[in-house]
């Protein structure tokens, strides 16, 4: 093949790489990140065997040695080295499927770096590239605006926002260089647009990153400017912009920013802010470890387990502004992230990468200074580069890379360095090592190669394969569609975790369906096939938390599963495995409160009350302000007919808002038929009127707590509470006026 062709399909590829970012199919896991992060794997394996053989015949491509380069391959391997001291090997290889961020992934996004830096030899080239990144942002936001969806074809507000700020520099840039009106008409008109979809997406991180980055480049200019009169005029220009971004905050409260985009990206910044504090608490979580671990701070735990260390210094304090997504597999913040799971060397890697950025940005500024060639940058080209490196850093800060970011920063990256290399020609270094590179190093990356395409493949199927069984669980139930199930997990791909954890939870959201089963023998299949699968992702990472939680539930539920068969052993077999498991689950992550309350469950289970009670009185002790602990014990007290505890702990549960904990119907029905039957209707008052206490206008409660004072004798209150619900609802008025009368009448 000629090098015209090869150069057209490496450079076709790379363009084709960013139509993936509309891919969205709906037939595989997680769709808005599988269908672009697997389609891009084989893209680039495809490209990557082109490039081999392009490489081979053209050796003149190689490659030209730049610091910039090694030091991006530094982090590489810094990534690939944490491998060796992984806590769990699956998760910092593979990855999981909702992230996709797995060593094997990012190694793709290695190559294309490098299939760039071959293929693009010219200005042009990369102003092309760089145009493509524009376009595709663009495209994302103009879909978003469509659907009335700030996510976008992307799936992630956040990683919408980090796209934006790319397109928002890069048309700068553009725009500065353009000569002609119309060209500079359409920068300014994309500059806004990609300011909508980053004010959409109302992301704190990616706001801070472009007033850093806008500050940064003006500060640049301040410094490189030669014209005194240009300079005074870019001092200015930075007083005034930080003096505006100033008096925003101060006056971030007044009436004139109420029900703005402006107004809540402003009052945003603050400490009340439940996204930055539950941030802070995580940072804080990293730090206490690497206090504790001194010598992970060198190797790390691993790239990707993040989770190990969130959970095992986890602070109740975190449910105080969150009580769903309280599991982080991601530290949101690169820094400490990469600290945390590759370590000081790792950390230093991807910090060489910027301190390089910065090297190549001012050689490339200096050659224009020079001999104003070709691959240089003028002043307002430097500031916007660093300026656009610094909101990209910044915004990092608060969250972590995703495809998207991972596609343009590599662009970056590749521009950056050509930009900034000594000189183009390549210094072919590897002539030396032809041999050994052609007759071993290239099969063996070809070898590699062909491995990696059928994996992606095979996780495409698997991924179908689960979609597929998850709807057969809509129609037919989790018993029927445990076989589809156990054929999507005969696909071996490294990422079955996923399909596995899909079963999982839709297993556990079905027991109650599972006990009625009729055909038992399918029922206890499926029951064992939830076990199985459990146990082995637990196996990927024994001191993983959550999984340990999730597998103690399936004991848990196959324990009871037996005892509905009538089978003992088999019941108080998998009843002790759940609390055992349960206690390594608490072991790993000692701080969270719904482990205790289930621990407490599973004591009953064994008829040991103290111990139930003590574990729940533990679990008030880590986060008083929770309604669960309280809940539960109202509910234990009440089936111990302790009362005088009920009442105390259901009123606490009610203040705090815990009704939506408890299975309220049932339990209703039992508070009122215990304590009608023992005709203590005082305690059924008051049981009524915690329940006004929490829910004030609730008219099925007024009316009850009516009758019952009408029934207790208290006709005055009985009066009062009617006259109440004829106020909140004047259709009721009939209905009250009927029962006054009735009250009348008895009081004659």
């Amino acid at each position: 093949m000629s090098e015209k062709n090869y150069l057209a399909i490496l450079k076709g590829g790379i363009f084709a790489s960013f139509l993936i970012l509309f891919f969205v199919f709906g037939s595989l896991l997680f769709p808005f990140i599988s269908s672009k992060q697997l389609p891009f794997n084989i893209l680039i394996e495809v490209l990557a065997l082109f490039w081999v053989f392009f490489l081979i015949k053209y050796p003149k491509y190689l490659p030209t040695k730049s610091s910039l380069t090694f030091g991006l391959l530094a982090y590489f391997i810094t990534l690939i080295m944490s491998l060796a001291v992984s806590v769990d090997f699956n998760m910092s290889f593979w990855g999981d499927i909702e992230r996709l961020l797995g060593v094997f992934h990012l190694l793709h996004f290695l190559l294309f770096y490098l299939i760039i830096i071959t293929a693009f030899r010219s200005k042009k080239d990369y102003r092309q590239l760089l145009h493509a990144v524009v376009i595709s942002s663009l495209l994302v936001v103009f879909h978003g605006l469509f659907k009335k969806d700030p996510a976008s074809t992307i799936g992630n507000v956040a990683y919408v926002a980090a796209m934006m700020l790319f397109a928002i520099f890069w048309q700068a840039i553009f725009f500065f260089q353009s000569k002609d009106w119309w060209l500079k008409s359409l920068y300014a008109i994309g500059i806004l647009l990609a300011f909508v979809g980053l004010v959409r997406a109302n992301i704190s991180g990616s706001q801070a990153g472009l007033l850093a980055g806008i500050f940064v480049s003006i500060l640049v200019l301040i410094f490189v400017s030669k014209n005194k009169k240009f300079k005074i005029i870019s001092a200015g220009a930075l007083i005034i912009f930080t003096a505006l971004v100033a008096s925003l905050f101060a006056f971030r409260s007044h009436s004139i920013f109420d029900g703005t985009y402006l107004g809540k990206a402003l009052r945003d910044f603050s400490t009340e802010n439940v996204t930055l504090n539950t941030r802070l608490i995580s940072y804080k979580s990293a730090g206490q470890y690497l206090v504790d671990h001194p010598v992970d701070m060198i190797f790390g735990v691993g790239h990707g387990n993040y989770a190990l260390i969130f959970d095992k210094y986890f602070d109740p304090k975190f449910y105080d502004y969150d009580r769903s997504a309280t599991y982080f597999d991601r530290a949101h913040n690169n820094i400490i992230d990469i600290l945390t799971t590759t370590g000081i060397i790792g950390l230093l890697a991807y910090l060489s990468i910027f301190f390089f950025i910065i090297i190549y940005s001012v050689r490339a500024y200096r050659r224009n200074l020079a001999d104003n060639s070709d691959r240089s940058f003028n002043k307002i080209e430097l500031s916007l580069i660093l300026g656009l490196v610094t909101a990209y850093f910044v915004q990092n800060l608060a969250v972590f890379d995703s495809f998207a970011t991972y596609l343009y920063f590599m662009s970056l990256l590749a521009y950056i360095n050509f930009m900034g290399l000594k000189k183009v020609d390549r210094e072919i270094m590897v002539f030396r090592f032809k041999g050994l590179i052609n007759n071993f190093l290239v099969p063996v990356f070809i070898l590699l190669l062909f491995l990696s395409f059928i994996n992606n493949i095979n996780t495409l199927t698997m991924l179908q394969k689960t979609i597929s069984a998850y709807k057969e669980v809509n129609s037919l139930g989790i018993v029927k569609a445990s076989d589809s199930y156990r054929q999507a997990f005969t696909y071996r791909t490294g990422l079955e975790r996923d399909s596995r954890e899909s079963f999982i939870n839709l297993f556990l959201s079905s027991t109650d369906k599972v006990l009625q089963e009729t055909d038992k023998k399918k029922a206890e299949e499926a029951v064992l096939l939830a076990v199985e699968v459990a146990e082995k992702n637990q196996s990927y990472n024994i001191y993983d938390s959550l999984s340990l939680f999730r597998l103690a539930r399936i004991y848990d539920f196959a324990g009871r599963f037996y005892l509905s068969l009538g089978d003992q052993d088999k019941s108080s077999k998998f009843g002790s495995l759940a609390l055992d498991t349960l206690e390594r689950s608490i072991e790993n992550s000692p701080g969270r409160v719904p482990l205790y309350l289930t621990k407490a469950n599973l004591l009953l289970n064994f008829d040991r009350k103290d111990e139930a009670i003590s574990a729940i009185e533990y679990a008030k002790s880590l986060n008083a302000n929770m309604p669960e602990a309280y809940c539960q014990l109202a509910h234990f007290y009440f089936l111990t007919e302790d009362t005088d505890k009920f009442i105390e702990n259901f009123k606490i549960c009610a203040e705090r808002g815990g009704f939506s904990l408890i299975n309220w119907n049932d339990f209703l029905e039992s508070v009122e038929s215990r304590y009608y039957q023992k005709d203590s209707l005082d305690l059924l008052i008051k049981f009524y009127e915690i329940i006004l206490s929490a829910e004030k206008d609730d008219i099925d409660t007024l009316s009850k707590l009516s009758l019952v004072y009408y029934e207790a004798g208290n006709f005055t209150k009985a009066r009062e509470t009617a006259l109440r619900i004829s106020e909140i609802d004047s259709a009721y008025t009939s209905d009250v006026n009927a029962f006054l009368e009735k009250l009348n009448s008895e009081e004659k």
